[in-house]
């Protein structure tokens, strides 16, 4: 027998579990009341981290802008230097605030 046939025999095989490992789900759903739909379902994420996300994401767009001018109007008004990396800083206090929340 060739490799070719032989590793075609093995992904039939698999397959086949594959098959049979569902429709034990699905019957065991069946079985607990629960329908054959929601058996196949695994969730994608927590609605919770679509919220974080989307909240971080208009942080990160918007307060470093907002840190920007506010510190070249009332900390450094001569120096743009300055002021970007109070931008700089607010970005990346604003992405370790993201990381210590997803680790918690």
């Amino acid at each position: 027998m060739t490799d070719t046939a032989e590793a075609a025999r093995a992904v039939n095989e698999i397959t086949q579990r594959a098959r049979a490992a569902r429709a034990a789900k699905v019957a065991a759903a069946a079985a607990s009341g629960a329908s054959a739909a929601s058996a196949n379902a695994s969730p994608k994420f927590a609605p919770g981290v679509l919220v974080k996300f989307i909240t971080f994401a208009i942080a990160v767009a918007t307060l470093p802008i907002a840190t920007y001018y506010y510190a070249l109007e009332n900390w450094f008004p001569e120096d743009t230097m300055y002021s970007a990396i109070c931008a700089a800083a607010a970005v990346n206090l604003i992405v370790l605030v993201y990381a210590v929340i997803a680790v918690v």
